[in-house]
């Protein structure tokens, strides 16, 4: 316990896909382990043997699905450099499983990063793509 651990500042916080997404500190400090890794693989085979894709992620509080998270959106929907910066971060392997599973990746996907909140999630929507929603 000599060697002093230093946190990434971005990293003192909690993290928030609507807020930190794209930026170009997002995924400054990420690191991808081994069971990330596993996992985002593991959803790829899957999206490739059945064409479907719907997950959910569980965990501990502070155990790294948010920054997850904020990395996958930077790998698909950033600006090319901070997708180039995401990419270098999962690894070849992901990388290869993703472009077996995915159509047209690596090239840029548009990505809509939403915080749900306690109101309609079609008015969210509607708002983060810039439309107009009846709130009814």
């Amino acid at each position: 316990m000599s060697d002093p651990v230093s946190i990434t500042p971005r990293f003192r916080r909690s993290v928030r896909l609507d807020t930190d997404f794209a930026s170009a500190t997002a995924i400054d400090g990420f690191h991808c382990p081994a069971s990330f890794q596993a996992a985002v693989t593991f959803m790829a085979a899957h999206i490739a043997d059945t064409e479907q894709g719907a997950f959910t992620w569980t965990g501990p509080y502070g155990g790294g699905k948010s920054s997850l998270a904020v990395a996958l959106a930077c790998l698909f929907g950033a600006p090319k450099p901070i997708r180039e910066k995401a990419a270098s971060l999962f690894g070849e392997p992901v990388m290869t499983a993703l472009k077996a599973a995915l159509p047209y990746f690596p090239s840029r996907w548009d990505v809509l990063p939403l915080v749900t909140e306690r109101r309609s999630i079609a008015v969210q929507l509607a708002e983060l793509l810039d439309l107009s929603v009846s709130s009814s």
